[in-house]
């Protein structure tokens, strides 16, 4: 929990959501509770990597002589300054970013490319109040509001909403077809492979059970492959 804590949510969302532009300096109110922050989740690590929270914990202030962590007060949980609604609001975002990057990542789109996107949803709102950090965390351009799908993108859905990233002009669209279209020609022949198994009586017939559900499985996983990447396919 306190390697998440640091990692994902201090590290990989709270750091890049307060990172100013380039060239730019961090205000002081955000410097200084960034901070404090920090020193609280070195004694939260404490008890688990004494010396390198000892060592950081004298790096990160002026400090008395017997000001150590290994003598400075537990943190405490304060659940009357815990807002549920904003804690779940934002857990739906930090996974719609994720879902962004594993289409970037799918796509082998730069992280350096600025992104499309367009949300078709009931409401609007929380990507509304959100949209910010959407657009810094995924690197979105910008975002739209749409009923209607655009044309040549992807999408993904999160939940009953819809997200479409366009790829026109960030991948080469021919190429990506031929890899689909490859990718198919596989899956289909592998599906034929299993089938011809599954269709011998004989297999049927001496094969355990396990064996036997274990090549359904198979044939299932591969009928609805080829399903996903006919859509996409139809997406370009």
């Amino acid at each position: 929990t306190i390697y998440k804590l640091i990692w994902d949510d201090f590290c990989a969302l709270y750091l890049e959501m307060i990172k100013p532009n380039y060239g730019d300096a961090i205000d002081q109110v955000t410097y200084e509770a960034s901070l404090n922050f920090f020193e609280k989740l070195m004694k939260l690590l404490h008890p688990l990597m004494p010396f390198i929270t000892e060592e950081l914990w004298h790096n990160i202030a002026e400090r008395e002589e017997k000001d150590c962590i290994i003598v400075a007060e537990y943190p405490k949980v304060n659940q009357a300054g815990l807002n549920d609604t904003l804690l779940a609001e934002a857990a739906e975002i930090f996974e719609v970013i994720s879902q962004i990057r594993k289409v970037r990542n799918s796509k082998n789109i730069p992280k350096k490319n600025r992104i499309g996107l367009s949300i078709k949803a009931n409401d609007n709102t929380i990507y509304t109040k959100f949209g910010g950090i959407i657009q810094k965390l995924a690197g979105v351009e910008a975002i739209e509001f749409s009923q209607e799908k655009p044309a040549q993108s992807v999408g993904f859905v999160h939940k009953a909403d819809e997200f479409f990233i366009p790829l026109e002009g960030q991948i080469d669209i021919e190429k990506e077809k031929a890899t689909i279209l490859k990718e198919i020609k596989y899956q289909e022949g592998f599906l034929q492979s299993v089938n011809k198994k599954l269709s011998n009586e004989r297999f049927v017939k001496n094969a355990p059970e396990k064996v036997i559900d274990i090549e359904r499985k198979k044939l299932s996983d591969a009928t609805a492959k080829i399903k996903v990447l006919e859509e996409a396919l139809k997406a370009l």
